[in-house]
């Protein structure tokens, strides 16, 4: 049987390339945490976790889930997440942490992967059952600050291939609109648009702000409202003309 020999962790700060500019703020990076399993093989597989708020806080907590992996099969993952899960992120009698464990334990469950499939020697994607598709496309990803580089950056992107493009909102009511105007006019009519808040709005305000700017032909808008209320997204949804998307932060 191939085992889990050690696990490595290294955090890593990732610099953008440019200023992420949204709704919570200006982002210059990210922390991430790499993972590299070992087998008893000499076969090393690797994943990515989160490293918010702080990878000096998410670390030990995939440290208590490694201890748990040492000597186990690479291929009996979908056991070994849920004891981990269960025991480091199910506080019973006190409250549970899903969402973090989720993310927190997704670099080891990707590392046990890569380190499954080496060992077969087969891809990942046919371990899992096969490809469905040749190829995906990938929406552009609207950087800048102000309405005019969105909207410059926007027009390079189609000019490169893209039919999607995807930018951030949630910045007060005139520079919103602003934004959506001049995309949309730099793009064209026939391409598709999507917007995200992250968050930034009350059902009231995301109804009002959604209806506004639907006429600029607006696919969808992702996580306008806090993702702790589900309800709140519901009345969104039930009163918007415009596709509402939840994010990967809502759990339920």
């Amino acid at each position: 049987m191939t085992s889990i020999k050690s696990i490595k962790t290294t955090p890593l700060l990732i610099r953008d390339k440019v200023p992420y500019v949204w709704a919570q703020g200006v982002t210059y990076g990210a922390e991430v945490i790499l993972i590299e399993i070992q087998t008893t093989d000499g076969v090393s597989g690797y994943g990515e976790s989160i490293g918010a708020p702080l990878a000096a806080a998410v670390n030990p907590l995939i440290d208590m889930a490694a201890q748990q992996l040492i000597g186990e099969s690479v291929f009996d993952n979908r056991r070994l997440m849920a004891q981990c899960a269960q025991s480091i992120f199910q506080l019973h009698g006190i409250g549970r942490a899903s969402g973090l464990g989720q993310q927190v334990l997704a670099g080891l469950e990707m590392a046990m992967w890569d380190a499954a499939g080496k060992t077969a020697g087969y891809a990942v994607h046919e371990l899992l059952g096969g490809k469905v598709r040749e190829e995906i496309e990938y929406f552009g990803f609207i950087q800048g600050d102000t309405a005019e580089e969105l909207a410059n950056h926007a027009a390079d992107l189609v000019k490169e291939g893209h039919h999607v493009i995807y930018g951030k909102v949630g910045r007060g009511e005139q520079l919103d609109c602003e934004i959506v105007r001049q995309v949309r006019g730099a793009v064209g009519e026939s391409i598709r648009l999507r917007f995200d808040p992250n968050e930034a709005w009350d059902p009231l305000t995301a109804v009002r702000m959604i209806r506004k700017l639907a006429p600029y032909d607006i696919e969808m808008f992702e996580q306008p409202c806090d993702h702790r209320s589900l309800q709140a997204l519901r009345q969104i949804r039930e009163n918007s003309p415009v596709a509402i998307a939840a994010d990967q932060s809502v759990f339920d």
